[in-house]
């Protein structure tokens, strides 16, 4: 809107300047919504005629307003008109009245006129209430036709005997592969074989790994050997790692044992 007009014409039109008789509002105003529509009808009818308010008071119909459009739920009630579910308490059970804009926004959300707010009028409404639960079609459980397994622990349990005989040893994830059989289960249904398999693998892997150590000290000893055959005072770690092979380098803290070696030939 302009400012600072001075009104010097004889003749005063509201919206238009009275000098340049120019437009003053927004000449490219958006449309009006469908609900500022109604909100604009509303109070149109309003001014036409006074409503009449019924002998209830104008409070008294939100209770059947409530249930029939809301299914008496007043946080749903109060989210669709735009007000808090406080204030919707307030009316119903303290002594607060909507305000103009809370009648519109009722009018707006129920689609009945102030008028038949006003005068308690609901006999011709058709409330439209829809549930919050969407009604979805379930389809078939995937799992309806599946039917519950039946395990026979005895033979389970015969077969788990039958693998601590295995050799090499196993694993128990392994075993449990071999038996078709969650690990889970086994540890409830058949501890004891379970244990049994989990030490003797531990030991097979213990002892694996000490042959693993003995083998490395073997090969680096017969290096030492030949090095003080040819002359040599002795080697290095890093000429002990070019000729070790794969599985001599794969031996925990591999260096360790090499240095132990070299140290005990400076001893």
């Amino acid at each position: 809107m302009k400012k600072n007009v001075r009104h010097r014409a004889t003749m005063v039109l509201p919206g238009y300047c009275t000098r340049c008789t120019k437009f003053l509002g927004d000449e490219r105003a958006a449309p009006a919504t469908p609900a500022q529509l109604a909100v604009a009808k509303q109070a149109a009818l309003m001014l036409s005629h006074q409503p009449e308010v019924g002998a209830g008071g104008v409070v008294s119909i939100i209770d059947e307003i409530l249930f029939a459009h809301s299914g008496n739920n007043m946080a749903v009630f109060a989210r669709e008109i735009g007000m808090s579910k406080s204030a919707v308490w307030h009316w119903l059970h303290g002594s607060g009245v909507p305000t103009l804009q809370a009648w519109l926004a009722i009018s707006l959300a129920t689609g009945l006129s102030m008028e038949a707010l006003f005068s308690s009028s609901v006999k011709d409404w058709n409330p439209s209430y829809k549930s919050p639960q969407l009604p979805l079609p379930l389809g078939r459980s995937p799992r309806k036709e599946i039917r519950s397994r039946k395990i026979d622990w005895t033979q389970k349990r015969q077969e788990l005997e039958a693998l601590l005989l295995a050799e090499p040893p196993i694993s128990l994830a392994k075993a449990c592969k071999e038996i078709d059989v969650d690990q889970k289960l086994v540890y409830q249904n058949a501890n004891k074989q379970a244990r049994q398999l989990v030490a003797r693998f531990e030991r097979h892997e213990q002892n694996k790994r000490a042959e693993k150590v003995i083998d490395l000290t073997s090969r680096l000893k017969l290096m030492q050997e030949h090095q003080m055959r040819i002359g040599r005072a002795g080697f290095s770690a890093r000429d002990a790692w070019k000729v070790l092979p794969r599985h001599a380098r794969s031996v925990r803290h591999v260096f360790r044992h090499i240095n132990e070696v070299v140290n005990s030939n400076d001893a």
